[in-house]
């Protein structure tokens, strides 16, 4: 009796020790990219898609006023519709800044550890292969661009998706609808993960996952009709990035099941911005040493996921770390967990030499690949993310002036870098805007222009000079070499030169190629 007391109470302090081992790898893992996330912040090399936007309209909330982002010109909730970021009002009113995003942001990423250890426990026979899996399946080269570009509310979406699959394995129906509902309120492409879940629990015999496929179709309609009669539009603009599939969801989804090889190809040979066909797949993978293929029966549920990253006509999606990335990668995190029970209980049959022997090699070469995908692709995502990082001298010098000289209130235009820290405001714009239209509205156009597919030019130089007479901004906020997206090279350059040259707008400072304009204010006018 006394040994079985002693034995309880020694795998009692083994598995705080784990636990706390656990917690201790969430805090790191999650303080590392919140001081990433801060330092891009302070070195102004966050971007105003999508940072600048929530932080206009969540600041906008917190100011009791309609949230109509004009760095998008577009409601916040009908760009998407986050409720999510409601939680963000109050904070905003204590202390508006950033580090509430980057905060929350890194913490959900940090706490995916935790249903994935609990599901490791469940399935795995070691407690100390449960830690390890999975505190390592945070340095999936996935999550690295993920977090280090700027915020975005689908990445919160991630520990309650991972919630939400515990909850059907362990039979918590009131956990499970917890869990929909706090990832459903993050966006609304969220709902097809819900659908596809809640399919996987009737097939684990769940059958109270059917309220949750109602549940889920509701919330789809409540986000679709939200998202229009906000934007104005007849339909969802974001469909439009599936039209040649359809017009609309039923109509997409009948012709991509009425044409499955096509789909299936396109599927497999899936093209980023940068990535080249066939790569996607390929490292989603690879960094588990394929393993997440043994949990085939798990993965298979989560294909219309995978083919709604895909099969749409934004190549950004197909990259590894964007955001979208977030519908796919808790499938193969968890398929990785049911391939290694799939295999540790194929080396039950073998000896305990054999078995040690075989699990020793077959998880340093799982930590080989891991390892290495981490850093190859850790590093590179670090480096495109801070390429436009000024020094800490010259970003601490630009802030100054920013604070200086444009005041609190005023309207102003800003390429990406520089509107993030004045996005506290009503009227902030993604240069070249309001002098040249782009990437504004509920509209085919501005997505092209997000894709890429249409750089905004200077097509008409005298109704833009025009534009600069009739001084829409009150100021205007450049640098000569700084990321000049949504414009080509040569035409950034252009306009920067006649606004630098006309007579209607006075530079008030200027540090080497940095710029503030202000306008001239006639007395008649």
């Amino acid at each position: 009796m006394a040994g079985l007391e002693r034995e309880k109470g020694q795998r009692e302090r083994v598995e705080r020790l784990f636990l706390l081992a656990l917690i201790c790898g969430i805090c790191l893992f999650s303080s590392f990219f919140l001081f990433v996330s801060l330092f891009r912040f302070h070195r102004l090399t966050a971007y105003a898609y999508d940072l600048g936007i929530f932080m206009q309209g969540v600041w906008l909330m917190a100011q009791g006023e309609t949230p109509f982002v004009t760095l998008r010109g577009l409601h916040l909730f009908a760009d998407h519709f986050s409720p999510i970021l409601l939680l963000f009002v109050p904070l905003y009113r204590l202390y508006p800044h950033p580090f509430w995003f980057f905060l929350f942001q890194s913490f959900s990423f940090g706490l995916c550890a935790l249903p994935l250890y609990r599901l490791s426990l469940r399935w795995l026979p070691l407690p100390s292969l449960a830690l390890f899996l999975s505190l390592s399946s945070l340095l999936h080269p996935v999550f690295f661009s993920m977090l280090f570009f700027d915020f975005h509310p689908l990445v919160l979406s991630l520990p309650f998706l991972l919630w939400a699959i515990l909850a059907i394995e362990e039979g918590k129906t009131g956990q499970f609808f917890a869990a929909i509902l706090f990832a459903l309120s993050c966006r609304e492409d969220v709902v097809l993960p819900v659908l596809c879940l809640s399919l996987w629990g009737m097939f684990r015999g769940r059958r109270w996952c059917f309220f949750a496929l109602i549940f889920a179709a509701f919330w789809f309609w409540l986000a679709s009709t939200v998202m229009k009669d906000l934007s104005g539009a007849k339909e969802v603009f974001y469909f439009a990035l599936y039209e040649r599939w359809g017009k609309t969801p039923l109509e997409i989804l009948t012709n991509i099941l009425s044409h499955p090889f096509a789909a299936l190809k396109e599927m497999l040979m899936a093209k980023g911005i940068t990535m080249p066909p066939g790569f996607y797949l390929l490292l989603l993978l690879a960094p588990f040493g394929f393993v997440p293929i043994i949990g085939f029966e798990f993965l298979v549920f989560g294909l219309p996921c995978f083919a709604f990253v895909t099969l749409g006509d934004r190549p950004a999606m197909r990259e590894l770390g964007f955001q979208h990335s977030a519908l796919v990668i808790f499938w193969v995190m968890v398929a990785n967990l049911i391939g290694w029970r799939k295999v540790m209980g194929w080396m039950k049959g073998l000896s305990e030499k054999e078995g040690r022997w075989w699990q020793t090699t077959l998880l340093a070469l799982w930590i080989v690949c891991l390892f290495c995908f981490a850093v190859r692709y850790g590093k590179s995502s670090f480096l495109v993310f801070t390429r436009d990082k000024l020094e800490k001298a010259e970003a601490k010098i630009v802030w100054q002036l920013l604070m200086e000289k444009v005041p609190e209130g005023v309207s102003v235009s800003a390429t990406t870098t520089f509107a993030v820290p004045l996005a506290h405001r009503r009227e902030v714009y993604l240069f070249p805007n309001p002098f040249i239209r782009c990437l504004w509205g509920a509209s085919k156009e501005a997505l092209r222009q997000m894709d890429g597919k249409g750089k905004v030019k200077i097509r008409d130089e005298r109704e833009l000079m025009q534009r600069i007479r009739e001084r829409p901004v009150l100021f205007v906020v450049v640098k000569r070499w700084t990321n000049w997206w949504p414009m080509e090279r040569s035409d950034y350059d252009k306009f920067l030169d006649i606004l630098l040259a006309n007579p209607y707008y006075e530079i008030v400072a200027n540090f080497k190629d940095f710029y503030i304009l202000r306008a001239k204010i006639d007395r008649q006018r």
